[in-house]
C-alpha cells in the first residue's frame, strides 16, 4: 500500500479532485437515499399495512360518515372497520383550569387504536360512547400539567363543553396518522355533527379504513360496496344523482398516494427529483474517478510491469487495484457521512418544509444510521471499488515485462475510457443545466400568470368567525384607517378549494369550482365582465367563460338548473359571464377551470373569510388588521386562534410556489456540483493528455506546424466530446423537461432554445477548461520536448 499512497502524494491534483468529488457526491447520495428509505419505512411502518385499506371516493381518501356502518353490517369480507376524522389544524380551543389553548383535535372509534397501534401511556383507549370523554397526547398533557400532575379523570373544556380525560396516549405524527392533541369519541354530535346529519352525502375529512380477510378480491369488493351504498341511499330516502365510484387504497401505498389529502404523506415528486439528481451526481463523480484512474494507469505502468517480472499474475494486479480503490472509497465514504450529518439541516430545508408539508416529510440524521443504511454503505463501497478499480486495473495489468524493455508504455490507446467517461459527465451536466433553466423559466412563467381579476392590494383573511361575531368583525375591518374596502366571502380566486360535479351541456360529467362572496367583494376584485344579464345583488350567479362554454350558457340560455346548478337556494339563473379567473394557486398540478361565483349576503355564510383592499404600506396594514383580528379573537374565543390564511394574495400566490422553488434550488445546487466535477475532470485529463502529447506537438511543429494549428488540432478532440455529449443529452433533457412540466396546469410552451443554450455553454466550458493546458504544451520548445522523450 505504501507505493499506492506514494503515488497519490505525487499526483496531488488528481488525488484532490477524486477525493473532493467522490466525498461530496457520496455525502449527498447518503442524505438522499437514506431519506428516501426513511420515507418508505414510514409508509410500511404498520405491520398490517398490506391488509389495511383506506376506502376512497373518486380515488381520494375522503369519506362520508355512514360508510363504516355499511361495511360493518353488509360486507362480510371486512375483518375490522374503523372510522375517524382527520386531526384539525390547531383551530380547536381547549381549556384547563384558568388557561386556554389552541389544539388539534380528531375523533375516532375504538377500532382505530388497535388498527393503527396507538400506544397508551396512562389509562386506556376505551372511550365510552356518547362523546363525554377524551384522550390527550403525552405532549399536550405535559404542556398543561408540567408539574407531573396526573390528568386522568380530570376535566378539560372543549368548545364550551366539559370532557373527562380517560387516558393519555403516546404522541402520534410518526407515521401516516398526523399529530393530534386530543382524540374524542366519534359517535358524539359535538365535533362531527355536519357529517352525521347527512351520513351518505356529506364527504370530507372522515377517514374509513378496513382490514380485509386474506384472499379478498378488492376489485369485486369495490363493486359490492357501490351496490351496498346505493341500497343505503335508497333506504334513507335519497336518490343517486350520479354513479358513485368507491375504491380502496392499500395503507402502504396511501402514504404516497395523490388521494391522501388529510393524513401525513410523502412527497412523491420531491423524492423522485431527489433520487434522479442524486444518481446523476453520484454517476458524475464515479465517472470522474474512473476516467482519472484509467488515465493515470500509465503512470504506474512501469511499477505493474515490474511486478509482473517479479512473479505477480495479472489477476493479482487486478485485485490489488480493487483493494486500493476500496481503501480510497472507504475514506471518501467516512468523510462523506460526516459531511452529510453536517449538511442535513441545510439540505433538509431545501428538500422539504415540514411546516408547510407533512409532519413526516423532513430529512433526519437518524435515517442515515439504521442497520439497513449501514449495510447499504458497505455494499455501495464494494460496488464502487470494483467498478472504479477494474478498468484501470485491466489497463495497467496489460503491461508486460517486455514493455519495459521495448519502452512501449504509452497510454494513448487507453485514453478511450477517459474520453467515454468525459462524454457521459458532460451529458449529465447538460441535462442538469437544462432542467435548472427550464425550472427557472417555469417559475417566472407561473409568477406572471394572469389572475383574471384584480388582486393588487387585496389581503385575504380566512377565519373561524361565524354568525354575529363574523358580521361585527367585518364592521371593525371597515373602520380601520388602512382599509379602503372590505367584503365577506368563502374563498377567493387563487384559493378556491370547493368544487362539485354536475352535467355539462352534453350531459357528461364536469367539475365546477365555486366561491361565494358578497357584492362588495365581487366589485372589489374587478372581474372582467364579458356579458351581463342582471345586477350583482344577492342571488346573482356569475360564470367564467370556460364554465359558460362547458354548460352551454349564453344570453339565450341562462337557465342553470340542469348544468351549473349547485342547488344553492334556488339560484339557477345566470347573471353574466366574466373572463376566466384563477381557481387554485399556480403550484396546483391539475387543470382547474369552470369558475362559478355565487353572490350572497354575509349572514348567509356559515363562516366568514374576508377580502380586504388596503391603502398604503402593506406591512403596516397587515399589522393593523392582524392586531384587530387577534383582539376580536380574544373577545370571541378568549384566546387568539391562528387564521387559516392572513396574507396579501399576490404574496400568497408567490409563496404557493415554495415547493417548486425548493426543487429548483436543489437541482441548481446539484447542477453546479456536477459541472464542477465535470470541469475538474476535464482539467485533470487535459493536463495528462497535454503531457502525453508534447512529443507529438513537437514533431508537428518541426514539420511546419504552428502554435495556432496545434491548438486547434488538440482542442478539436475535446470539442468533439462536447458535441457528442450534447447529442446524447438533449433528447434526454427534452423528455425530462416535458415530464416535469406536466406537474403544472399553467406551463411554458416554447422552450426549445434552452437546449441550444446549454449545448453552447457546454462547448464554452469545455474550451475554457482545457485551453490553458493545451496552450502550455503548444508553446513548449520542440527541442526541449524531444529532449525529454
Amino acid at each position: 500500500m505504501r507505493t499506492y499512497f506514494r503515488f497519490l502524494w505525487r499526483n496531488k491534483l488528481y488525488s484532490a479532485i477524486n477525493l473532493a468529488g467522490l466525498t461530496v457526491s457520496l455525502a449527498f447520495s447518503v442524505m438522499i437515499f437514506s431519506h428516501a428509505a426513511g420515507q418508505l419505512r414510514i409508509s410500511r411502518s404498520n405491520p398490517d399495512c398490506r391488509e389495511i385499506y383506506a376506502v376512497s371516493y373518486d380515488n381520494s381518501a375522503i369519506m362520508c360518515y355512514g360508510m363504516a356502518d355499511i361495511l360493518r353490517n353488509s360486507i362480510p369480507e371486512a375483518a375490522e372497520v374503523t372510522r375517524f376524522s382527520a386531526p384539525s389544524d390547531g383551530d380547536a380551543i381547549a381549556g384547563y383550569g384558568d388557561r386556554k389553548y389552541t389544539v388539534s383535535l380528531m375523533t375516532a372509534d375504538k377500532a382505530f387504536f388497535s388498527m393503527f397501534n396507538v400506544e397508551m401511556k396512562e389509562g386506556n383507549a376505551d372511550l365510552p360512547e356518547g362523546g363525554s370523554c377524551v384522550l390527550i397526547s403525552e405532549s399536550f398533557a405535559e404542556k398543561i400539567a408540567g408539574n407531573g400532575e396526573s390528568l386522568v379523570g380530570k376535566t378539560i373544556v372543549i368548545a364550551d363543553g366539559p370532557f373527562t380525560v380517560t387516558g393519555i396516549f403516546e404522541d402520534t405524527g410518526k407515521d401516516i396518522i398526523p399529530y393530534t392533541d386530543i382524540i374524542a369519541d366519534i359517535s358524539g354530535d359535538r365535533f362531527t355533527g355536519q357529517y352525521k346529519s347527512d351520513p351518505y352525502k356529506t364527504f370530507g375529512a372522515i377517514q374509513t379504513f378496513i382490514r380485509v380477510n386474506p384472499g379478498t378480491d378488492m376489485t369485486a369488493l369495490a363493486e359490492k360496496v357501490d351496490r351496498e351504498f346505493a341500497k343505503a341511499l335508497n333506504a334513507a330516502g335519497r336518490q343517486e344523482t350520479e354513479e358513485d365510484s368507491f375504491g380502496f387504497i392499500r395503507l402502504d401505498r396511501l402514504y404516497f398516494h395523490q388521494g391522501n389529502i388529510f393524513l401525513n404523506k410523502g412527497n412523491t415528486k420531491a423524492l423522485k427529483n431527489l433520487t434522479l439528481a442524486g444518481i446523476a451526481l453520484l454517476l458524475s463523480a464515479l465517472f470522474n474517478y474512473i476516467s482519472l484512474s484509467t488515465a493515470l494507469a500509465g503512470k504506474r505502468a512501469k511499477e505493474m510491469a515490474t511486478r509482473r517480472l517479479l512473479g505477480s499474475t495479472r489477476r493479482e494486479i487486478i485485485l490489488r487495484y480493487i483493494q486500493e480503490s476500496f481503501i480510497f472509497t472507504s475514506i471518501c465514504f467516512i468523510l462523506g457521512i460526516l459531511l452529510a450529518v453536517a449538511l442535513v439541516p441545510t439540505v433538509g430545508r431545501l428538500v422539504t418544509d415540514p411546516g408547510l408539508e407533512s409532519q413526516t416529510a423532513g430529512m433526519s440524521v437518524d435515517d442515515m444510521f439504521t442497520a439497513g443504511a449501514i449495510l447499504s454503505y458497505i455494499a455501495l463501497a464494494v460496488l464502487i471499488s470494483v467498478i472504479s478499480g477494474l478498468l484501470p486495473a485491466i489497463a495497467a495489468s496489460g503491461f508486460t515485462p517486455m514493455d519495459i524493455v521495448q519502452g512501449s508504455l504509452g497510454m494513448r490507446g487507453k485514453m478511450i475510457f477517459s474520453k467515454i467517461f468525459i462524454v457521459v459527465q458532460n451529458a449529465l451536466s447538460i441535462i442538469l443545466m437544462s432542467m435548472a433553466i427550464v425550472m427557472e423559466c417555469q417559475m417566472k412563467h407561473m409568477l406572471e400568470r394572469p389572475s383574471g381579476c384584480s388582486l393588487d392590494d387585496i389581503l385575504y383573511l380566512s377565519t373561524d368567525f361565524s354568525d354575529n361575531d363574523a358580521i361585527r368583525f367585518l364592521d371593525k375591518l371597515r373602520a380601520l384607517p388602512c382599509v379602503e374596502s372590505a367584503g365577506a366571502c368563502q374563498s377567493i380566486p387563487g384559493a378556491i378549494g370547493s368544487s362539485y360535479v354536475n352535467p355539462d351541456k352534453d350531459g357528461n360529467k364536469a367539475s365546477y369550482w365555486f366561491m361565494k362572496c358578497d357584492s362588495a367583494t365581487f366589485n372589489m376584485l374587478g372581474f372582467d365582465i364579458v356579458e351581463q344579464y342582471g345586477q350583482t345583488v344577492p342571488g346573482a350567479v356569475w360564470l367564467s367563460e370556460s364554465a359558460a362554454a362547458t354548460s352551454g350558457t349564453d344570453h339565450a340560455h341562462t337557465d342553470l338548473s340542469k348544468t351549473v346548478s349547485y342547488d344553492y337556494k334556488g339560484r339557477n339563473i345566470a347573471t353574466g359571464i366574466v373572463k376566466d379567473f384563477i381557481i387554485m394557486d399556480a403550484g396546483y398540478s391539475e387543470k382547474t377551470e369552470n369558475g362559478i361565483i355565487f353572490i350572497v349576503r354575509p349572514e348567509e355564510l356559515w363562516s366568514l373569510s374576508y377580502a380586504i383592499k388596503t391603502e398604503g404600506d402593506h406591512a403596516q396594514a397587515r399589522r393593523m388588521i392582524t392586531e384587530c383580528y387577534e383582539a376580536h379573537c380574544r373577545e370571541v374565543f378568549g384566546i387568539t386562534v391562528p387564521a387559516w390564511i392572513n396574507d396579501y394574495m399576490t404574496d400568497y400566490l408567490e409563496n404557493s410556489l415554495e415547493g417548486a422553488r425548493r426543487t429548483m434550488k436543489m437541482v441548481e445546487m446539484f447542477m453546479i456540483l456536477a459541472i464542477v466535477l465535470s470541469l475538474s475532470g476535464l482539467v485533470a485529463i487535459s493536463i495528462f493528455y497535454a503531457d502525453g502529447n508534447r512529443k507529438s506537438i513537437a514533431l508537428h511543429k518541426v514539420y511546419g506546424g504552428t502554435y495556432g494549428s496545434e491548438m486547434l488540432r488538440n482542442i478539436r478532440t475535446y470539442m468533439v466530446m462536447a458535441l457528442i455529449a450534447a447529442a446524447i443529452s438533449i433528447p434526454v433533457s427534452v423528455i425530462l423537461s416535458e415530464r416535469y412540466l406536466q406537474e403544472f396546469a399553467w406551463r411554458i410552451d416554447s422552450y426549445g432554445w434552452i437546449f441550444a443554450v446549454t449545448a453552447l455553454l457546454s462547448l464554452l466550458f469545455t474550451a475554457a477548461s482545457v485551453i490553458w493546458q493545451v496552450s502550455r504544451a503548444a508553446r513548449t520548445d520542440p527541442a526541449e520536448a524531444l529532449k525529454t522523450e
